[in-house]
């Protein structure tokens, strides 16, 4: 027996087959009643007159045709024959073949416009997705209903200039409906339908990476704020960053991941909040520098975190230089010749308060950013940055730049 529940086809032929059993059954225990009623005006045996009542009821009923004999064995056989039409209808319900003629090849075809209109709110038209001008989809729905609510995702396929922004992108962000989150490859959607949001009191944010004139600033380091958030940015952003041909050395690669720790780590600690951001990162990365000839020299950034590490930094002198000439010629103390001269620190980390001068300076374990940039410059085979200052002499206080004699 084929599964008839929930097939409407089947339904369908089941209800009308079961209206034509009614009307048969009916006239069935008519005929019934009205063929005993001619067979019982006949004497003797019932069997010797069954054709004779055949042929003589038909008159009984068109002099007749509202009478209805009541005698029991009349509406007995009246009643034999109804229950007759209906067991015939019940074999028919029962052995009725689950059938779907003319879709040997599938059932898809196009929706019809009054099926369509049950997916859209047609009490709020704003509150749809618009496909075409009869066709849509509610966004949102009092109750749940598990055979209308579909998910949103729409797939619109057309070639170029084939019209999916202007007949389909532009028709829905002007219903105003919901948030949105819009790339924007041609560059004209903003400039025709950014005032309407504006408008209508949306917040509208624009990321341009081919016009950054016209495009808002992404920070991505304001996310960044404990020790595994930068290592994790710094993972991410080497991976991103290295291309698809041939892996360099693995060697080189972990001495980036430090050097990018330590400089993220040390905007995020000790310099003001504006600089926690990407071109901070560049702004440190210039200051770095190296000399193969030249084993102890010191760049700008290597006197940077000799601040934290020793709580000292080369400045310029506040008061007037003496340059007396001495016995002997001219001195060559660094701070007569120049103004500069080794002064305390004035960094302060800032989520602790912690400040290098009033400690002597920081180890590499008290401090996150000095611990990866001394593993950086073991790992790039530069010297460490614990010279001591009279071994320094300013090559050029300007660019701050110094070599050991």
């Amino acid at each position: 027996m084929a599964d008839k529940k929930g097939n409407p086809e089947v339904n369908r032929r089941i209800a009308t087959s079961a209206l034509v059993a009614l009307a048969l059954s009916i006239a069935g225990f008519y005929l019934g009643n009205r063929y005993f009623e001619a067979l019982a005006s006949y004497p003797g045996q019932f069997l010797d007159h069954c054709g004779d009542a055949l042929l003589t009821m038909w008159p009984r009923i068109h002099e007749n045709p509202f009478y209805l004999d009541m005698d029991k064995k009349a509406l007995l056989v009246g009643f034999c024959m109804l229950l007759v039409v209906w067991m015939v209808w019940l074999r028919h319900v029962v052995y009725i073949g689950n059938y779907r003629s003319g879709e040997e090849s599938g059932s898809a075809r196009w929706g019809t416009v009054k099926e369509g209109k049950r997916f859209r709110d047609l009490s709020n038209p704003d509150n749809n997705l618009i496909f075409t001008e009869k066709y849509g989809l509610a966004l949102h729905r009092p109750k749940y209903d598990p055979e209308l609510d579909r998910n949103l995702n729409v797939l619109v396929v057309g070639g170029s200039g084939s019209g999916k922004t202007f007949n389909y992108v532009t028709p829905n962000i002007c219903q105003l409906n919901t948030n949105y989150f819009i790339t924007d490859p041609k560059g004209t959607l903003l400039k025709d339908a950014g005032y309407l949001f504006t408008d209508n009191g949306y917040q509208v944010k624009s990321f341009n990476t081919i016009n950054l004139d016209e495009s808002m600033h992404y920070n991505p380091l304001k996310y960044v704020r404990t020790d595994t958030d930068i290592l994790s940015f710094v993972n991410c952003f080497i991976m991103n960053t290295n291309g698809e041909g041939k892996a360099s050395d693995p060697f080189w690669e972990n001495a980036e991941k430090m050097l990018y720790t330590a400089l993220i780590a040390l905007l995020r600690d000790w310099f003001p909040k504006e600089d926690y951001a990407l071109s901070g990162l560049l702004t440190l990365l210039s200051l770095a520098e190296a000399r193969e000839e030249e084993e102890n020299f010191m760049s700008a950034l290597d006197l940077i975190f000799y601040q934290i590490e020793t709580g000292k930094r080369f400045a310029r002198n506040v008061g007037p230089v003496d340059e007396t000439p001495k016995k002997g010629g001219l001195s060559r103390d660094f701070t007569a010749d120049t103004g500069w001269s080794w002064q305390s620190s004035r960094f302060r980390r800032n989520y602790d308060g912690v400040r290098p001068a009033e400690r002597g300076g920081l180890s590499p374990d008290e401090d996150f950013a000095l611990m990866n940039y001394k593993n950086f410059k073991v790992a790039a085979g530069d010297a460490t940055m614990g010279e001591q200052s009279n071994q320094l002499h300013i090559e050029s206080p300007e660019n701050r730049r110094y070599v050991t004699a």
